[in-house]
């Protein structure tokens, strides 16, 4: 596309009038009326001004299809590193939506047009699947992206402690322990209560307690305090909930998911792990 197919394009995108680009330059409109024309080109210090007025780099006016790794994670930082807390988030889950176009562009060409307003319209999951590894997407009501570059042995590696599943999903296993963990996500990280609030508050009987505890342990939720007050011994719990459950548990809804998907591939049939060498202990 041409510098002047462009402008207009991007003026247009951006719902204003030659006239209302033109104040904002200084120029009179038929000058914009000539650019987009191709019949002459904005004076070069009109550039720059022009590229901010459209919303886009100088490169995207130009049609410039190079890209580099350093320009684009350097702009992604500064973006984001301008942008407050609540809005960041917002604005790194739209660029992670951008990065699954991207890789869904390798197997089928689609309209690679940034809309300010896409993900408001998604309602599908999406995830991509091929042999550099896979991507995992939520568009419904609590939204994620997540990505996973597979490994020379697929993930044989990272997984290679398979001991630790059983412990893990176990305790995750038990009503008492998720009640305990529920309750303590509502609290702020350092929170200190004692057994008996836990017990109380979930409804956990005392024979259970100290399971649900060591549960909790597992889980990385905190662990127990065993103080003396007033020379009585008291055992509390210091909550120090991890962000990881909050993403094991959203991600596990995702298993038994059946609904619609868009901008979903499975361009390979590799086994996600590297056959074993030897018998399983």
């Amino acid at each position: 596309m041409s510098f002047s197919e462009n402008v207009k394009k991007l003026r247009l995108q951006k719902g204003i009038t030659q006239e209302d680009l033109a104040s904002a330059l200084g120029v009179c409109p038929q000058a914009v009326s000539k650019w987009e024309n191709g019949n002459t080109y904005p004076d070069g210090p009109l550039l720059l001004p022009l590229s901010k007025q459209l919303g886009v780099s100088l490169d995207t006016l130009f049609a410039n299809e190079e890209v580099y790794t350093s320009d684009v994670a350097e702009k992604i930082t500064r973006l984001l590193s301008k942008a407050d807390e609540q809005d960041g988030f917002s604005l790194a889950r739209t660029l992670c939506w951008q990065m699954q176009k991207g890789l869904f562009y390798h197997r089928m060409p689609i309209d690679l047009t940034f809309l300010e307003n896409e993900l408001t319209t998604l309602k599908y999951d999406s995830y991509i699947l091929t042999e550099g590894g896979f991507t995992l997407v939520c568009n419904q009501e609590t939204p994620f992206f997540s990505v996973f570059p597979r490994s020379e042995d697929g993930y044989s590696g990272i997984l290679k402690n398979a001991e630790e599943y059983p412990r893990i999903f176990k305790a995750l296993s038990s009503e008492d322990t998720l009640h305990a963990l529920f309750y303590l996500m509502t609290k702020e990280y350092g929170y200190l209560l004692e057994d008996a609030l836990l017990m109380k508050e979930c409804g956990i009987d005392g024979e259970r307690i100290d399971g649900v505890i060591d549960d909790l342990c597992i889980l990385g939720m905190g662990h127990p305090q065993n103080l003396r007050i007033n020379d009585e011994p008291h055992r509390l719990f210091l909550s120090t909930p991890s962000c990881t459950v909050i993403a094991l548990l959203l991600m596990a809804k995702q298993i038994g998911y059946k609904g619609a998907h868009c901008l979903t591939t499975r361009a390979t049939d590799v086994p996600f792990l590297k056959e074993r060498s030897g018998p399983t202990t």
